[in-house]
């Protein structure tokens, strides 16, 4: 049985698309334009707290879906659906467009590793560290992969103490940020990042119940991440950003239960439903938009009245996208059909 659809979970995801959509328009604005005309200055925290609610929200909604009886074959083939038909289908699509118009530049040559790596999506992740044929998504794509896969032993322990769970996973965090000498970047590391993808796992099972206990351990931790944010602990590194991430998801959330926005919701909704393919394709549209138009931006208003513009193509490219998915043979849908046909004769 299909689980209820949450508001606020598909507010903060439309919410986290936009700003790593608003992100990567600021850093090629910079390159492509001018640096006078970004329409945000200090653009990096807005792509540092979008792959952390993204993250804090991966946790949440797997909470939600795999709430009471778990199967994990089960559990496996339904994260398989949901991520990887849309990606080969946008990776497909603009790597024949790469190809037909010549603007085939990867650092693999001929890598059957490096292929292999895209077919898992994990190219994304590793493309800091090796020849990969990165082309769309992004790198957390992969982060959120390798969480999924050991997302069984997360609930496991999740189910069986989750104050407990959540703990460990931040001492975990804090250890690597002190004692890690790898040259793959730290924030990359999925093990760095398990304490955001288990705070979603938390607020979700807390925020849920509905009881005061639930919110009030909510606030605690609220306060404790926004605490320790404004003090200059060395230790704290790279943790700061993703302890803003934690901060503004509850904030977001609590705002959206209490003030729900009636009105919004149905446009919510459909970013909501095409947020993954938004994300997928965001890269390349937005990049080619101020490849082509760059030059006709020539102040912050124009830069902006474009912005829009990208927005709503990269929207209308992810409806495209999930409308020729919807109509392409499914192998699910092949084996019900020979199935459904093969006691017939001709």
């Amino acid at each position: 049985m299909p689980k209820e659809r949450l508001y606020y979970l598909d507010f903060i995801r439309v919410f986290a698309t936009l700003l790593i959509i608003l992100f990567h328009y600021n850093v090629w604005t910079e390159r492509l334009v001018s640096a006078d005309f970004l329409l945000v200055r200090n653009y990096t925290f807005l792509g540092e707290i979008g792959v952390s609610l993204f993250l804090i929200l991966s946790g949440a909604s797997l909470a939600q879906s795999t709430k009471g009886d778990f199967d994990v074959p089960t559990f496996y083939s339904k994260r398989i659906r949901a991520i990887f038909p849309m990606f080969y289908l946008v990776y497909a699509t603009f790597m024949g467009l790469a190809l037909v118009l010549h603007q085939y530049q990867f650092s693999a040559e001929r890598s059957p590793f490096a292929f292999a790596l895209t077919l898992i999506g994990l190219d994304g992740l590793l493309s800091t560290v090796v020849p990969t044929y990165y082309l769309v998504g992004e790198w957390f794509l992969g982060c959120i992969i390798v969480l999924y896969l050991i997302y069984p032993a997360i609930r496991h322990c999740f189910v069986k103490n989750d104050i407990l769970t959540l703990t460990l996973c931040a001492a975990v965090v804090l250890l690597l940020q002190h004692h890690y000498t790898l040259t793959f970047p730290l924030q990359r590391l999925p093990l760095f990042r398990l304490a955001e993808f288990v705070f979603g796992m938390f607020f979700l099972t807390r925020f849920s119940d509905n009881r005061p206990v639930g919110h009030l351990l909510i606030a605690l931790a609220a306060m404790i991440l926004l605490s320790a944010s404004t003090f200059d602990f060395q230790s704290l590194g790279s943790i700061t950003m993703n302890i803003y991430g934690m901060v503004v998801f509850v904030g977001i959330a609590y705002a959206v239960r209490f003030a729900p926005w009636k009105p919004l919701r149905p446009a919510i909704s459909f970013l909501s439903r095409y947020a993954y393919p938004a994300f997928l394709v965001h890269h390349i549209i937005l990049k080619q938009t101020l490849i082509a138009g760059g030059r006709l931006i020539h102040s912050v208003a124009a830069n902006l009245f474009v912005f829009v513009l990208v927005v709503i193509v990269v929207y209308l490219a992810a409806y495209a996208f999930a409308m020729a998915l919807a109509h392409l043979p499914q192998p699910g849908r092949i084996l019900s059909y020979i199935k459904a046909t093969s006691g017939q004769r001709p």
